[in-house]
């Protein structure tokens, strides 16, 4: 495994606790230590409006990087690898 692949891996994992302990405060159906990479995030409810913003927040603070406003868009917000990904690409541009 590269040491960018590494990185991934822990921006998943990292993602992953945060939306596990959001879900943990809301009311949700899905249990939240089942949280996968591929876990739908806005389709099952463990992330609305207001977990987007959360999240954004925890991602400034953890990776030290600031999610543009162009970045919002469902499709980065779908699953912990989307947002995993989303995490790296602004990572390599260094934002």
């Amino acid at each position: 495994m590269s040491a960018l692949e590494q990185e991934a891996a822990i921006v998943v994992a990292r993602l992953a606790e945060k939306l596990s302990q959001m879900a943990s405060l809301q009311d949700v159906s899905a249990q939240p230590d089942a949280i996968t990479p591929t876990s739908p995030l806005l389709e099952s409810g463990l992330m609305d409006s207001l977990g987007v913003f959360d999240v954004v927040a925890f991602i400034d603070s953890a990776f030290g990087v600031t999610v543009p406003q162009e970045a919002l868009v469902p499709a980065n917000f779908r699953t912990c690898n989307a947002l995993a990904g989303m995490v790296m690409s602004l990572k390599c541009q260094g934002t």
